[in-house]
């Protein structure tokens, strides 16, 4: 993952983007910079992702190993 000061955001417009990727690249580092975690309510609230997108994207990620939820508090953290 790149450095905290280099985001996908901030990658300027090209043609070639995958929109998902895109959106999962994001969803990764906003956990990054949130280690106590998010539930999935706030990760919709702060990220511009559609709900159906981001469930898709943070169970693909928890299913890869590369997020786990915790079941006290239901938020999700990276592993």
């Amino acid at each position: 993952m790149p450095p905290a000061d280099v985001r996908i955001a901030e990658v300027s417009a090209v043609s070639n983007i995958i929109p998902v990727l895109k959106r999962s690249l994001r969803l990764l580092e906003h956990l990054r910079d949130h280690p106590e975690g998010k539930s999935l309510s706030e990760l919709d609230a702060e990220l511009d992702i559609p709900k159906t997108t981001l469930f898709r994207i943070v169970k693909t990620f928890e299913a890869a190993g590369y997020v786990e939820m915790d079941p006290a508090s239901g938020k999700y953290v990276l592993s």
